[in-house]
């Protein structure tokens, strides 16, 4: 990336375009600048000092990103980024059927259910979950429950029949992989994003004119039956597998105590933290031993794991990037036509980004 990067930047200047300028510029420059101050105060000055070069790495790929939207490449990254969730929904799929039946397309898998509970007991009493692809469940459970409000979006207004077919498609393969993932923070995520994005829907004028054409009260009865049904089909499904997941008390318990500790560290270095991303590192000062895994390097809440890090700066400088952020996300949506192909992307993309931040509160 840094290669890459340098790359674009050099030549960008010999070219002398334009830098791809942003109304978050400024609040990234600050959170930027805020991690390098915590990392001059870092309890583990290397780690921190990676963490820095990735924040710079990520600013500039956004920036990298903004360039080619403004080029005309916006349709092409969609399609790059639907692609790849493509790809992994093929790869989390093929862990489930090698789990299931004992395929060895993956290592790990030598025998199948079927061998053993037989046609009679074709459902296991306790379900695999995914976690092979994109190395755990939870990061993969994020993926795809941030692409799932902007398909919906692209699949209500593309007006290309294979464009909607595609999108249906995927978001029936990502559903079933979500619900494989048995991730509460995925499910969080759509309990957030899927509510705003019909809150968001109603202002369409062509669902205002399919509703006022549904004149009739046994027509708008039945499609609130629908609902109503798939609302208890899913709620079904939930408590299917929610039999299935066994005990999640351990998770929790370790959850309360990172943030207990994320709170502590806060209290200690209010100012800068203990360090951009040197959580992991100062975490073992304060962690109960009984719940502590060595590989957790995070607070498992985004806010509690940047006070821990980069104290009150880092605090006021994600609250001003966040709140940019969301003035900048709702005047594009007021500015675009409503009802039209990039009214409904900018909505979905408001609703999935809002989706990842109750994600965050506990992932």
């Amino acid at each position: 990336p840094t290669v890459g990067l340098s790359a674009w930047v050099i030549v960008s200047w010999r070219r002398r375009a334009p830098w791809p300028r942003t109304a978050l510029d400024l609040p990234l420059l600050a959170w930027m600048a805020a991690a390098l101050l915590s990392m001059a105060f870092s309890v583990d000055l290397r780690t921190s000092l990676h963490t820095a070069w990735q924040t710079g790495i990520g600013l500039l790929l956004l920036w990298l990103m903004v360039a080619a939207v403004r080029r005309g490449w916006e349709k092409a990254l969609w399609q790059v980024t639907y692609l790849a969730g493509g790809v992994v929904c093929l790869l989390a799929a093929t862990e489930l059927v090698s789990w299931y039946f004992g395929l060895p397309l993956l290592p790990g898998f030598q025998q199948g259910w079927p061998e053993l509970g037989g046609l009679l007991d074709l459902v296991p009493p306790t379900l695999y979950r995914l976690g092979f692809t994109l190395s755990h469940s939870t990061v993969l459970a994020a993926f795809l429950s941030l692409l799932v409000p902007p398909a919906i979006c692209i699949a209500v207004s593309s007006r290309v029949r294979d464009v909607r077919l595609g999108m249906l498609l995927w978001l029936v393969a990502a559903a079933v992989i979500l619900v494989f993932t048995f991730s509460r923070g995925g499910i969080l995520a759509l309990a957030v994003s899927l509510p705003l994005l019909l809150a968001g829907a109603t202002q369409s004028p062509q669902l205002r004119e399919r509703w006022s054409a549904l004149s009739r009260g046994r027509q708008r009865a039945f499609l609130a039956l629908i609902l109503i049904l798939g609302l208890v089909a899913i709620a079904g499904a939930g408590y299917f597998v929610v039999s299935r997941m066994g005990e999640r008390a351990g998770g929790d318990a370790v959850r309360q105590d990172l943030w207990r500790s994320a709170v502590a560290m806060l209290q200690e270095h209010p100012i800068t933290g203990v360090g951009a991303g040197s959580f992991g590192f100062a975490v073992r000062q304060y962690r109960n031993p009984l719940l502590a895994f060595d590989h957790i390097a995070t607070g498992h809440n985004l806010y509690l794991n940047v006070g821990a890090e980069m104290g009150v700066l880092g605090l006021l400088t994600g609250g001003w990037l966040l709140l940019a952020l969301i003035l900048v996300w709702w005047r594009r949506w007021e500015g675009s036509p409503p009802g039209s192909a990039s009214w409904w992307r900018v909505l979905g993309v408001g609703a999935a980004l809002a989706g990842l931040a109750a994600q965050m509160m506990v992932d």
